[in-house]
């Protein structure tokens, strides 16, 4: 399963807790820089191989496809992604064809539930990014990578994040 995930600087706000009759503060500031953060699980392991890349789109893509060719260099490695347009550029497609122990599998439009790196997604916004302020991007960075150490070292937790309960889907 594979994914992006577009991180503003800005805290996103979420519902917090507080004490009885006290309003939680989240300090915020007005950048507007982003960052991308890619991500690829395989979802029976639980391993990650996650990483910023500098840019959106098929760079950013083709970057993450050389880092998932080195995290699962042996076997067949099928990449489960949604229909974004830089996961079906020619040159992805091209990259594909050179290295074909690693294969695309396209989800159907606007199906995001499919696909079980979502949730993490979720769970990475809960813990680095709502009501957290970061004075820069390397701070940024550091949380992000601090959470990816987190789930590495529990790959149950990364399993239970991913796993899609297709029944329930299809109910």
């Amino acid at each position: 399963m594979q994914d992006e995930a577009y991180v503003r600087m800005h805290p996103t706000l979420a519902a917090t807790w507080a004490a009885p009759g006290q309003r939680p503060v989240i300090d915020t500031w007005d950048q507007h820089q982003r960052r991308v953060l890619y991500g690829a699980v395989e979802p029976r392991t639980g391993q990650l191989a996650m990483g910023w890349m500098n840019r959106p789109g098929a760079d950013g893509m083709l970057q993450h496809l050389e880092q998932i060719a080195r995290v699962w260099p042996q076997g067949t490695v099928i990449v489960v992604m949604d229909n974004g347009p830089g996961h079906k550029s020619a040159r992805v497609r091209q990259w594909f064809r050179a290295h074909p122990h690693v294969q695309p599998f396209y989800l159907p439009p606007y199906c995001p539930q499919l696909n079980g790196i979502e949730r993490l997604w979720k769970d990475y916004r809960h813990q680095v990014v709502h009501n957290h302020r970061h004075r820069d991007v390397h701070e940024l960075e550091r949380a992000s990578q601090a959470y990816h150490a987190e789930l590495a070292a529990d790959p149950a937790r990364v399993r239970r994040l991913v796993r899609v309960n297709h029944a329930s889907i299809l109910s």
